[in-house]
């Protein structure tokens, strides 16, 4: 049931879903295509196939060369882009109003006819070894990546979303075409608009051009994959990458809750609480006070059964073991005592105000409601989600704190350090 008149949602015979927000005087909309297949659904052999996949759909379709593709991209204006997660790949784009048919008509023929030429493929093979090289040459990139083979007990869900060189380099068209075949099927798209739009006609042009190569097909939707409620306890690890730079870069976390938590919102809290901005416990007492970073903070990351809860810091080398027994105190302490209601309150104003301005953007709200239907989640109308973080108690809070912080801390870090050195002693 939507939870407001300006949410639609409808579930075609073929399994496609269309789902649009109507928000009236908006001169700006967006509109995206989202396949619930991302790196994770990858066997080993195809690894990266998504990305190649993403990309390539950009060099030509059955109907518009590479060449117009671009250029009606550009004539709006506006903005158009596709990425590959670990769960899903998204196409998608933000225009006037006025743009919109033309723009969804464009993102749904990349979806469902891109021509997968052999000469092109060659070429974006190029591009993305490319994108994996500057990906490696970026320390934080880099230890991000390390991480999350700690973090993550599912080996697919913990590798790169791109793929590596071996994968990539070793790619076939028919491998790639395989894929799409298999995975860009009605049943497991999911198409998004938002803005002043009509839910009517927005999906009876998903239909004309998505489903054009299925025909009469009946099929459910795909089930969104399982989510849980429990946090796994995995070993701490250290991985160190020694790299000739100034400074050091670095990450340190603990396995955290899945998408679909019941504590999502307390999550979000906390981690602002922790790490989200100036006013920050760890940025007040490791920047502020010690002065042993310039740059840090945390981050969340989820997926549907995993997540993570992760501090990142940039810091002079010699600084490292200092900022990380500062940082092991800092989270123990909040652990054990908790956050002041002060400090929870301080971070559900924040949260809730950044939560209301990114989620003014057609384009985000598209996001957040595809990831909702993928995840299994019924959409929330942005004031639902404002409600909720403000609703989130100190307690919720403090439990969720003293559950992960009580865990053993995995770190990365990248700098002019030997690769055997170990920094565990230093957060554990």
């Amino acid at each position: 049931m939507p939870a407001t008149p300006h949410l639609r949602r409808t579930v075609l015979p073929s399994g496609l879903r269309v789902i649009t927000e109507r928000t009236p005087g908006e001169h700006a909309a967006a509109f995206g295509v989202w396949a619930a297949t991302g790196s994770r659904d990858e066997s080993d052999a195809c690894h990266g196939a998504s990305h190649f996949l993403e990309h390539v759909v950009f060099k030509g379709t059955g109907s518009r060369t590479g060449e117009r593709i671009s250029v009606e991209m550009d004539a709006t204006g506006g903005e158009s882009n596709a990425l590959t997660a670990k769960e899903h790949t998204a196409y998608y784009a933000k225009v006037l109003l006025d743009d919109l048919p033309g723009t969804a008509d464009l993102v749904c023929d990349l979806v469902a006819d891109p021509v997968l030429d052999e000469a092109d493929l060659e070429i974006e093979r190029g591009v993305l070894l490319n994108e994996l090289a500057m990906q490696r040459d970026d320390p934080f990139q880099a230890v991000q990546q390390e991480l999350a083979y700690a973090l993550f007990a599912d080996a697919r869900l913990a590798r790169p979303a791109g793929g590596t060189e071996a994968t990539v380099g070793a790619m076939k068209r028919d491998v790639v075409a395989a894929f799409h075949a298999e995975h860009y099927v009605p049943e497991k798209l999911v198409v998004v608009a938002a803005g002043d739009l009509d839910h009517e006609r927005v999906a009876d042009l998903a239909a004309a051009r998505l489903l054009r190569r299925f025909g009469d097909r009946r099929r459910d939707p795909v089930p969104p994959r399982p989510g849980s409620d429990s946090v796994p306890a995995l070993p701490a690890r250290c991985v160190v990458l020694p790299r000739s730079v100034e400074l050091a870069s670095l990450v340190a976390g603990v396995p955290g809750i899945a998408q679909g938590h019941e504590a999502r919102y307390a999550m979000a809290v906390l981690s602002t609480a922790v790490g989200g901005g100036i006013s920050a416990r760890l940025f007040k007492e490791l920047r502020e006070r010690r002065g042993l970073a310039y740059a840090l903070g945390s981050h969340v990351q989820t997926h549907s059964d995993a997540g993570a809860f992760v501090v990142h810091g940039v810091c002079r080398p010699a600084d490292v073991p200092a900022f990380l027994s500062g940082l092991r105190e800092e989270l123990g302490r909040i652990a054990a005592d908790g956050l002041d209601g002060e400090e929870v309150e301080r971070a559900q104003r924040r949260t809730r105000g950044r939560l209301a301005l990114s989620l003014a953007d057609p384009l985000a709200r598209v996001s957040a409601l595809a990831n909702a239907e993928l995840s299994g989640e019924p959409p929330e109308a942005v004031g639902e989600m404002i409600r909720a973080v403000g609703e989130t108690t100190v307690e919720e809070v403090r439990d969720l704190a003293s559950q992960l912080f009580s865990a053993p801390l995995s770190v990365a870090a990248a700098g002019p350090f030997p690769a055997d050195q170990d920094f565990l002693s230093e957060v554990n």
